[in-house]
């Protein structure tokens, strides 16, 4: 499932990075593009699911925290690197020491803090989508302020807390609706588009649907019904992203959780970050050196396996050995970190004793 909708998120960036800002626009709005609008929540709605999962095998936050750390700044830090570094250099209209030395090249190394920053000097500049070197990072902050406000709900006790995920959902719904009506003129626009304070309530149903995963219902019907009511819901109704919450929700779940006969390796699913983030770049890179690639289907056709391969490279050659060398280390530290507590009250204990 994370696999498949890294995909679709390339199969969604084709045709403004092929054709343009305008053409992109054409397609979004277009009954074609209708499926694709829910990628985005239902990847926050899975990774909300799974983070879950996490939340409850770590006995601290801090190793929640940590665990969330390796696993998303490493593949960050290496994407920005390679970008900045290797592929800026060789497609670059300036000459090599002032893209170096370019302010603009300062600011996207930024990027690996999670502080977005999307041109590199002189890159794509003659692109159909010029100077946008890695558009898909704007969703970065967004997974990181859901990791602080999950944290910050495990601090009240969620863990054993369950409904606080459910007020908070109400509360994040009434600020998204409220911001987003004020900032994109009104609540009737809230049709069919999802912004970035939406991905923030889709994680959060996410979690609540992982902590209620053994009162729920599941069912292939049930699946069918949701899938009809988020579409009904998405595309036709005013603020119908809150309304599908729930049913778009439970229709990405399922299908994460039903475990399907697998015709692919399982190994290939670890690659879904990597191609989520080298996507863009290697669309941009297509799209600017291969004219005659300036179609949808062929910035897909072309962009896609190539991005494929870029996660496995990137899975097996960086993240996954990073988790092996981090993870096991962590955790130590956290077998080790209550018991130095205990010994510590233990030795203050015994000192107050003796001086009695």
């Amino acid at each position: 499932m994370r696999l498949v909708l890294a995909c679709l998120v390339v199969v969604t960036h084709a045709p403004t990075i092929a054709r343009g800002e305008q053409a992109g626009v054409d397609f979004f709005n277009s009954a074609l593009a209708a499926p694709l609008k829910f990628v985005l929540p239902a990847f926050f709605a899975l990774s909300g699911f799974l983070v879950a999962g996490s939340m409850e095998r770590c006995k601290s936050l801090a190793m929640f925290l940590m665990l969330r750390g390796i696993r998303i700044y490493p593949a960050l830090v290496c994407e920005v690197l390679l970008s900045a570094f290797l592929v800026g250099p060789l497609v670059t209209s300036l000459p090599w020491k002032a893209y170096f030395f370019d302010p603009q090249f300062f600011r996207y190394l930024v990027n690996v803090t999670g502080h977005i920053s999307y041109r590199l000097p002189g890159v794509f500049a003659t692109a159909p989508k010029p100077d946008v070197v890695n558009g898909q990072l704007w969703t970065v902050p967004w997974e990181l302020i859901c990791y602080l406000c999950l944290s910050v709900l495990i601090l009240l006790g969620l863990g054993h807390r369950r409904r606080l995920i459910l007020w908070a959902i109400g509360a994040m719904i009434l600020v998204a609706a409220t911001t987003n009506s004020i900032e994109h003129g009104g609540f009737t626009v809230l049709v069919g588009h999802v912004w970035g304070l939406d991905l923030l309530v889709y994680f959060s149903a996410g979690v609540a649907f992982h902590l209620y995963r053994g009162e729920l219902p599941w069912s292939w019907e049930l699946f069918g019904m949701c899938v009809l009511a988020a579409c009904i819901l998405m595309f036709f109704v005013p603020g119908g992203q809150y309304l599908a919450l729930f049913p778009t929700v439970y229709a990405t779940v399922f299908l994460g959780t039903c475990s399907p006969r697998m015709v692919l390796p399982s190994g290939l699913a670890d690659c879904s970050y990597g191609v989520y983030l080298y996507g863009y770049v290697i669309q941009q890179l297509v799209a600017d050196q291969w004219a005659w690639s300036r179609t949808s289907a062929l910035n897909v056709a072309l962009a896609l396996p190539l991005s494929i391969g870029a996660g496995l490279l990137s899975w097996h050659l960086f993240e996954k050995p990073v988790m092996r060398l981090l993870r096991p280390r962590l955790k130590a530290f956290e077998e080790k970190w209550p018991r130095r507590r205990r010994d510590r009250r233990n030795t203050v204990a015994g000192a107050h004793l003796g001086s009695d």
